[in-house]
This record gives C-alpha cells, sequence and structure tokens, in this order.
C-alpha cells in the first residue's frame, strides 16, 4: 500500500490524490471494471485508444495474469477469460499461447511466456451487481460506479444485461499533456454499442490533433463562447499543454451522485 495524500489537506482532491490514507497497489486493477460499459466496452474519452477491457493484452502485455497470481481475485480470472474468448486461437500468430503474449503493441510482450505462472485460469466471476468499494474513495452500487478523485461515473440501466443502457460522464482534470480536453464529457452506450464518441486523431502528425481535436465543440460535452476548454484555451503549435502551465486547475466539482432502481443520476459543473 502507499500513502494517498501526496499535499494538504485543504488542496484540491485530484492533484492531492485522495483523502489521507493508504490505498493499494490492487485499486488500480479494480478501477477498469467500474469505468467500463456492461459489455466490457470502454469511453474513448482523453484520446483512450483502448475501446474495451478485452483489448488490454494489446497494449499491456499480461498484467491482469500478474494480478491474479498476486490477488487471486476471482473477477481478474473472469476477465482473463472474456479476453481469451474474445480473440480466438485462430486468429492468432501463436495460437497455443495465452492473449496477452501474442506480441500486441510491442514484440517484446512475446518474452512475458517467461513471467507466466500458467496459461489457464479458473472460470472466475464478476457481477454488476455486487457492490463493492474502488480503493479510498471509490464506490459501486445498484450497478452504477463513482470515481470521485478521478472524475468519472458511470450509470448503468440493467447492469446485468450487456446491451443494457450506460452513462459515461468525465468532469475530472486534463490528466496528460497530449490529451484533448475532456472536462464535463459525456458517453452514451447501449444495444452493446458507443452511441457517442470522443474524437480521435490520426497520431502527432495529424492535422486535427492541433485543430479539431483540441476544440470542446468536437466533444459531446458544453461549449461557450465557442472556444476550447481550457488548457487548450489558446492556439498553439505544441502537441503538449498542461494545467500547471496556466496556473489553475481544469477539474469539475462533482453535485451529486444518484444510484437507484429506477433512475439514476449524476451532477457536476466545471466552470473552467
Amino acid at each position: 500500500e502507499f500513502p494517498s495524500q501526496m499535499e494538504a489537506e485543504e488542496l484540491d482532491k485530484h492533484p492531492a490524490c485522495g483523502p489521507e490514507g493508504d490505498k493499494p497497489v490492487k485499486a488500480a486493477f479494480d478501477a477498469p471494471f467500474y469505468i467500463a460499459f456492461n459489455n466490457l466496452d470502454l469511453s474513448m474519452v482523453n484520446d483512450s485508444r483502448l475501446p474495451s477491457l478485452t483489448g488490454i493484452p494489446i497494449g499491456w502485455g499480461c498484467i491482469y495474469e500478474l494480478a491474479y497470481d498476486a490477488y487471486e481475485d476471482p473477477k481478474y480470472a473472469w476477465l482473463l477469460r472474456q479476453i481469451e474468448e474474445a480473440h480466438p486461437a485462430r486468429e492468432r500468430e501463436f495460437p497455443a499461447l495465452p492473449m496477452s503474449v501474442q506480441g500486441g503493441m510491442f514484440k517484446a510482450f512475446e518474452l512475458d511466456i517467461l513471467r507466466l505462472r500458467r496459461t489457464t485460469w479458473p472460470e472466475g466471476s464478476f457481477q454488476w451487481s455486487d457492490e463493492c468499494s474502488v480503493s479510498l474513495t471509490g464506490r459501486h452500487t445498484r450497478g452504477c460506479s463513482l470515481l470521485p478523485t478521478t472524475g468519472v461515473a458511470v450509470l448503468r440501466n440493467h447492469p446485468e444485461r450487456s446491451d443494457g443502457a450506460n452513462l459515461h460522464m468525465h468532469w475530472g482534470p486534463h490528466v496528460a499533456g497530449h490529451q484533448s480536453p475532456s472536462a464535463l464529457h459525456i458517453d452514451l452506450h447501449a444495444g452493446g454499442s458507443r452511441l457517442t464518441d470522443a474524437p480521435c486523431s490520426g497520431g502527432y502528425d495529424d492535422p486535427a490533433y492541433l485543430s479539431w481535436v483540441r476544440t470542446t465543440i468536437a466533444h459531446n460535452t458544453v461549449t461557450v463562447d465557442q472556444r476550447p476548454m481550457y488548457p487548450y484555451h489558446k492556439c498553439g503549435d505544441s502537441i503538449w499543454e498542461a494545467e500547471r502551465w496556466h496556473g489553475r486547475p481544469s477539474g469539475g466539482v462533482l453535485i451529486g451522485f444518484q444510484p437507484g432502481e429506477e433512475f439514476s443520476a449524476v451532477r457536476a459543473a466545471n466552470d473552467n
């Protein structure tokens, strides 16, 4: 475990990383479950290139195999089974090996076979109906998830169904220098598909990267005075931007989180 409070108590909770206390490393493996939609799809907000949790091995190799070895959490085994089923052996370069060592973004992943204790896992289990806390501040109740330090909430209608309706809302801070503005961004998901999506660029050389992708109007959020969100409120020719260069935080504020059986809601505000 690591101490979570790195700054004075009165400072903003986003850079301060939460309240006083110790947060377990395990929380880093738990949190992705609770930002996913019912069918394990993910919001593409913040220039994410990961459309589903089943694609984790492509970019991050065998992290959940190692997590299962360390914690033996049945939901990790369940996710590993979902990953294997989503990528049939006939489509792999090495059909007899797990998806996590197929190469992915980095060919070095193939060497991870030396780190695995096994190549098959128990069936495992995971239910959206199971209520729980996530690290120090997050919670999952009535099929809805709140990660207030990150600035994310996911509402799920009929969480037991993979085609149920979902809403992902992001009010958190601008978290990386090469990501696009996304305060108060909302994504809708239903029928097993994303109904709205964040814009994605073709890479740093894409002309849209410094223009369209950086505008607020390109995102599923509010636009004021036809201007991009802070910290992209000024034009520039650099792919990098950071709120600390301008002297104030970019994150919003959670107003309310109301998970219910018949009606669920989340409210947040941002005046940046």
